[in-house]
């Protein structure tokens, strides 16, 4: 069963695999979502990729609920509307 590893900066994730396939990428979400992909297509382990998908959703997840509602949207996002 091959193994991916995440190596995280604070800009960027890199993926890597025990077979030398890596990918770099802008959030640690991104990252599991291609390490699914290479699980799959590459080493056809589907229940590996699945963990991975599931790793890739619990990221997306945690990312929405730490996000302060004025940093998810517009400057107005989060406040209630004005009366004119």
């Amino acid at each position: 069963m091959p193994e991916i590893r995440l190596d995280s900066t604070p800009f960027t994730t890199l993926a890597l695999c025990d077979c030398g396939w890596r990918e770099l990428s802008g959030t640690r979400a991104g990252a599991w979502r291609c390490a699914a992909g290479h699980l799959k297509s590459v080493h056809s382990d589907l229940q590996a990729a699945r963990t991975a998908l599931n790793a890739h959703y619990a990221c997306t997840r945690r990312a929405r609920s730490t996000t302060h509602p004025r940093q998810a949207g517009s400057k107005r996002a989060g406040r209630p509307p004005t009366k004119k």
